[in-house]
Formats: structure tokens, sequence, C-alpha cells
């Protein structure tokens, strides 16, 4: 992994409950194939389980992990 945007810019929005971002740069980012490959995770909340959806998918969005093929 070479660098994670937008976390900063999402962890005041009224709707997160928790982001967790688990790599650094440096670490090695695998194929998602079971729960230990997660490099993080969004909790959000809203009025319906809809609007905390549709929240989820707008931080997520915000937030940005680039990483580098391994060679």
């Amino acid at each position: 992994m070479i660098e994670v945007t937008g976390a900063a810019t999402i962890a005041e929005d009224p709707s997160l409950v928790e982001l967790e971002i688990s790599v650094k740069p440096g670490d090695e980012v695998r194929p998602l194939t079971w729960s230990e490959d997660r490099v993080g995770h969004v909790i959000a909340r809203g009025a319906t389980a809809d609007e905390a959806i549709a929240n989820c998918e707008r931080l997520l969005a915000a937030v940005r992990i680039d990483t580098e093929p391994v060679t």
C-alpha cells in the first residue's frame, strides 16, 4: 500500500460512527478472499437503514487506498 487519502475529510461527518484503516504505507494488500484480508471498515448512521447504507457508500467513496502491483 502506498497511501490513504480522504480519511481526514470524512472524520468530521456527523453520520460517521467509526472509520478504521488497518493498513499503512508499505503493507501488502492482498485480494479479498476472507475477512482477514480487509483493509478497514466504515460504520455510518442514518434515520433509516437505507439512509445509513447510502451514508456508508458516500463515505467509502471519499476514501482512497492507493496500491502498486507486486512485481
